[in-house]
């Protein structure tokens, strides 16, 4: 299927489709320690970007998440957010990011289960333009409930479940939630997914998509509905390999 090779030519789309043919479909992992029962609600998983910029830009919202990296733990998002899509005009490039930022601090929407606030130090993978990822060093924090999520970076198989861990929009409770999706196709090396229901995914691009065993394979960073179903499109972790691995 085609879907978004043809939304994106009635500007539906809201990410460019790049790159070439990822690896070929792997098995999945030993299941996550964490992976039981509503893990959602014992675990802090997403967390919502307050950032600004030296010359007085600044926005709050969207998601990111901490993955594990070949040098510990590290932030990452969706490399949009640098831009028009949060409001910051002209864009930010990574490979600036770092002289102009003045803070990127990240934090739970509620916080029963991490007080704390997460703040970036640095952008790591600031020459790598060609994805709609960014990796970011932040300050250690340790909490019993901070959830540190291990990549994935083989291919996604036909009949793999996954599931979007990510805030409801409009939800005062801040609870993080579960959106299950399915595999649809590749597209070049970008990977569509179908949710299970129509969704109001706003502020869901930089959530983390995780396997059925609670490898994070991807970044959400963009979506549409098309003839009454939702696509979304996720970023695979598989493009950032060597700055994790």
């Amino acid at each position: 299927m085609n879907f978004f090779k043809s939304i994106a030519k009635v500007s539906l789309a809201m990410f460019v489709l790049l790159s070439c043919e990822g690896p070929e479909p792997g098995k999945l992992g030993p299941k996550q320690p964490w992976m039981k029962g509503n893990y959602q609600d014992k675990y802090q998983i997403v967390f919502t970007n307050d950032y600004g910029f030296k010359d007085g830009r600044a926005t709050i919202g969207a998601s990111s998440f901490l993955v594990h990296g070949k040098k510990g733990v590290v932030l990452c998002t969706a490399k949009h957010l640098l831009g028009s899509a949060m409001g910051i005009n002209p864009e930010v490039k990574t490979t600036k990011f770092n002289a102009q930022v003045d803070y990127w601090n990240v934090y739970a929407k509620n916080d029963q289960l991490f007080k704390d606030t997460l703040s970036v130090s640095k952008l790591i993978n600031t020459r790598l333009s060609s994805t709609d990822i960014v990796l970011m060093k932040c300050a250690p924090t340790k909490g019993k409930n901070l959830l540190a999520l291990k990549p994935r970076f083989s291919r996604i198989g036909e009949d793999e479940e996954l599931t979007i861990i990510g805030y409801k929009y409009g939800d005062p409770s801040g609870k993080q939630i579960r959106v299950k999706v399915n595999y649809d196709e590749y597209d070049k090396s970008t990977l569509l997914v179908q949710a299970e229901s129509i969704i109001q995914a706003i502020g869901m691009s930089g959530a983390p998509v995780i396997d059925a065993s609670g490898y994070v394979v991807g970044v959400l960073v963009g979506g549409g509905v098309f003839e009454d179903k939702m696509y979304l499109s996720v970023e695979p972790l598989s493009k950032v390999k060597k700055y994790l691995e």
